[in-house]
């Protein structure tokens, strides 16, 4: 369909039918820093939300056991905020399956969802999605990406892009648990599309909104079945 289509709101709905769990995070509500590995990305996002209304910080012993599981041999692709990161680089050291972040740290459900929409699509990026930096840099991006995906030249840019969205693309075909964790509900328009990343662009160019409560929920049903 239209390239537009990829950061319309609300997004598409997406199905896949080996996909087994789809766990959602909100990493300012809590404090994940006493868990281990495993007691995080085992809890389910009911058991989470109901732990919320009872408890201001948490440690690894007032966390009830999650029904769902992340067991040996599943594949994992891990998006969304910095926690995605640190959980994400912290289970492929634990010896699991997973795919984190291959378009960068993402903020806000909207990017987060445009992102996965892209994988199932096996959507390649094209030449007019390059845009340079600002702030004086001559480094080449994209508003889907985090900075870190930055390259000297368009071309550059658009390989190592690619590269990671083809891969990631059938990782994602295949796994079974995908984990989200939000960071904001506040998004940047640009030409009334939500970026994932402003680019160091001048601030005239962007207009900030944050999403309703009914809008993040929208978007997050969107992304389950």
């Amino acid at each position: 369909g239209d390239h537009r289509d990829l950061h319309s709101f609300p997004t598409r709905r997406l199905f896949r039918s080996h996909l087994t769990k789809i766990i959602f995070f909100y990493e300012k509500a809590f404090c994940f820093l006493s868990l281990t590995c495993e007691k995080a990305v085992s809890l389910s996002v009911l058991r989470l939300m109901r732990s919320l209304m009872g408890h201001a910080v948490f440690n690894s012993s007032n966390f009830p056991r999650s029904f769902e599981e992340i067991l040996p041999g599943e594949k994992i692709l891990v998006v969304g905020s910095c926690f995605s990161d640190s959980v994400g680089q912290r289970m492929a050291r634990c010896g699991l399956d997973v795919a984190v972040n291959p378009f960068g740290t993402l903020y806000n459900p909207v990017s987060i969802s445009n992102s996965l929409f892209r994988l199932d699509g096996g959507i390649p990026f094209r030449e007019e999605e390059c845009v340079q930096m600002g702030a004086g840099s001559s480094l080449f991006c994209s508003f889907s990406h985090h900075t870190s995906f930055a390259r000297p030249t368009a071309e550059e840019f658009l390989s190592a892009a690619n590269a990671s969205a083809m891969e990631a693309s059938d990782f994602f075909k295949e796994c079974t648990t995908v984990i989200v964790t939000l960071g904001t509900a506040w998004c940047f328009f640009r030409g009334g599309e939500v970026v994932s990343n402003c680019l160091k662009r001048p601030a005239s160019e962007f207009e900030r909104k944050m999403l309703s409560a009914d809008m993040v929920s929208s978007i997050l049903k969107g992304m389950v079945r």
